[in-house]
């Protein structure tokens, strides 16, 4: 396994990016993590935002449209530090934000939420953004 990016910050936090994981490894992965961080504005849905929630992870989305209307806003950040020290002071809120919102997730409340950015102007706006 390859790690493939790490950033070094203040009061011992480190991030590690890491390759393509084998679905056997995951569990390892997500059980050693303390935060998960998702830094995708192209996904539809992002499934790996999913399991780490399965984990109880605490998650830390970039601000990407689609992200408000189907996670919780807490999550969505455009200041990666300041979300990362928020979740490290309020560990417990952000792992019951996930916990939480993984009780009650279906696929047809994601749908659901999907078609209602879709039918936003803020729609419209990002597939300009994103051609």
């Amino acid at each position: 396994l390859e790690k493939i990016w790490k950033i070094e910050f203040t009061d011992n936090i480190k991030i590690d990016w890491y390759d393509w994981l084998e679905k056997d490894k995951l569990k390892e992965y997500y059980n050693n993590a303390d935060i998960f961080l998702y830094g995708s504005r192209l996904d539809t849905w992002g499934v790996t935002i999913m399991e780490a929630m399965s984990y109880n992870l605490p998650i830390i989305l970039f601000n990407y449209e689609l992200w408000k209307y189907i996670y919780p806003k807490d999550i969505v950040t455009d200041d990666v530090n300041k979300s990362i020290k928020n979740v490290l002071s309020n560990y417990e809120f952000y792992s019951k934000l996930s916990n939480d919102f993984i009780k009650k997730y279906t696929g047809k409340i994601i749908i659901k939420q999907i078609f209602n950015f879709i039918n936003t102007k803020n729609a419209i706006n990002w597939w300009k953004c994103n051609k």
